[in-house]
């Protein structure tokens, strides 16, 4: 960005990078973005492979009327993006879902990795390919022909490996945040099993976790998870406009607008996913 105009179009992302050393590219990855389908809406999503090999998710956030300063010049553009890392499953679940065409008792087909990742339109599947040879095999059945392995979906290993997500992410919550340290193991669950339905779809997986896990996700429980985020959610930016009003009744008006406590809120609710 050697220029004024080249800085006004920048964007500032944070991508978390365990990539240690040799040129980047080594393994066969280079820092790059690419479009996935959402696994639960099934529309256009933009991720990122980082330099050290690993599949992430962007997220944006934008408060109002908002900049960067980078070097020496403004960048217009004050929103942020954040890069997370994603388990590349829980992408290809909802088309292993798909492609096996289970019916009734018959348990589906069995499909090779080359037709896994050849979905109309999204090239960008080919670059999970490195992910699912290590790992398919966690919510798969495993065929091999000649040399040519096979996978089919497994409704019993899949449900195990979300239950096992759910474990790890209600003891990082726990170990982070005094805010978690307090709930009931039901609560935790609730609030966890809720997040996950970001990641997959309701039917099958959702009531087969609840049911494991003794979950109720009635909406009254979930209303009394401690976790209260300060941030803002975020807002498109508007022009400025002159308040009618002015004056200390104004004022007073705002703050009792801004002591008015929020409910809880996933934290996940404060940024949106870019296309």
């Amino acid at each position: 960005m050697g220029s004024g105009s080249a800085h006004a179009e920048a964007r500032v992302l944070i991508s978390q990078c365990d990539y240690k050393g040799g040129a980047v590219g080594d393994g066969g990855f280079e820092k790059h973005f690419l479009h996935l389908r959402n696994p639960v809406t099934g529309s256009k999503a933009c991720y990122l492979v980082a330099t050290d090999g690993k599949l992430q998710e962007l997220h944006w956030s934008k408060q109002t009327h908002t900049s960067w300063f980078i070097d020496n010049f403004a960048c217009a553009d004050g929103s942020l993006y954040l890069a997370t890392p994603i388990d590349p499953l829980f992408i290809i679940l909802p088309i292993l879902e798909q492609l096996r065409m289970k019916k009734g008792d018959d348990l589906g087909k069995f499909r090779s990795l080359d037709d896994i990742l050849s979905v109309d339109g999204y090239p960008g599947y080919r670059y999970l390919l490195p992910y699912l040879q290590r790992s398919i095999g966690v919510i798969c059945e495993t065929r091999d022909v000649g040399q040519v392995k096979y996978y089919r979906l497994d409704d019993s290993k899949t449900v195990a490996w979300l239950i096992c997500k759910v474990n790890r992410l209600s003891g990082a919550l726990r170990a982070s945040s005094r805010n978690f340290q307090g709930m009931v193991s039901n609560d935790l669950y609730t609030y966890v099993t809720k997040m996950l339905e970001e990641y997959v779809k309701m039917d099958p997986w959702v009531p087969a976790i609840c049911k494991y896990l003794g979950v109720d996700m009635d909406t009254s429980k979930t209303a009394h998870v401690p976790f209260v985020p300060t941030m803002s959610a975020p807002q498109k930016p508007q022009e400025n406009k002159r308040s009618k009003q002015s004056g200390p009744a104004t004022k007073q008006i705002a703050s009792s607008k801004n002591s008015k406590e929020p409910g809880s809120r996933l934290i996940t609710s404060f940024f949106v996913k870019p296309r």
